[in-house]
């Protein structure tokens, strides 16, 4: 496998170091591009693959920065990939819809509401954060930690599973909408999302409407 370049409608992609497990990138980057409106594709100018320093030192395997998308090289399937890709295009949705989406606060408030609900679920299981981290939107890579590695997603999912949609949604406020962006177009458990999660389903509806 070979360095390449190519286009996907006006995205440009930028093949540094190929996967070596046996993916499909093209396939997979249609596939998770078709799935999104075009307005919301506005923000991303070029996706970029390799084995990027920055992705493996955080133990991700996607990021968007500057109207790009940067993917690892690690991904074991195809399918893992379109997550990735939709879910970095969340990240891109927020940039240029940011007043729809955050303005008002309920997003927030909703966001912040679970936060707390899982701080008492966890204070139980005597996981001892401080409420002030949960009650912090933003993303801080101590409680990333905490949550990710301390006590594990393994434990982190059943304990959540009625308060977030995924354990990953209760990283920070961005990753909590993105990761309802992400479930919005990958079609997935949609009714569970609207469910427990009815304000981040409303600002994907409205993002939706964008384009009629």
């Amino acid at each position: 496998k070979k360095k390449s370049q190519f286009r996907i409608g006006s995205i440009y992609v930028d093949v540094r170091e190929p996967h070596n497990s046996n993916v499909d990138l093209k396939k997979a980057l249609h596939s998770s591009l078709s799935k999104i409106p075009k307005h919301l594709k506005i923000g991303v100018r070029g996706i970029r693959v390799g084995n990027f320093e920055y992705l493996k030192s955080r133990d991700i395997q996607g990021m968007y920065k500057d109207e790009e998308i940067f993917l690892s090289n690690s991904h074991d399937s195809t399918e893992d990939i379109i997550d990735d890709v939709v879910h970095e295009v969340a990240h891109s949705v927020e940039d240029k819809y940011w007043k729809i989406i955050y303005s008002d606060g309920l997003l927030e408030q909703e966001f912040l509401k679970k936060r707390k609900q899982l701080w008492l679920k966890m204070k139980k299981t005597n996981f001892n954060v401080p409420l002030e981290k949960m009650l912090n939107p933003v993303y801080d890579r101590e409680l990333d930690r905490t949550l990710y590695i301390d006590i594990g997603y393994d434990l982190l999912r059943p304990m959540s599973s009625d308060i977030f949609y995924s354990p990953y949604a209760s990283t920070s406020l961005r990753e909590y909408f993105a990761m309802s962006f992400e479930a919005f177009y990958m079609r997935e458990e949609l009714d569970r999302l609207k469910k427990i999660s009815p304000v981040a389903y409303e600002k994907n509806v409205n993002l939706l409407n964008l384009g009629e």
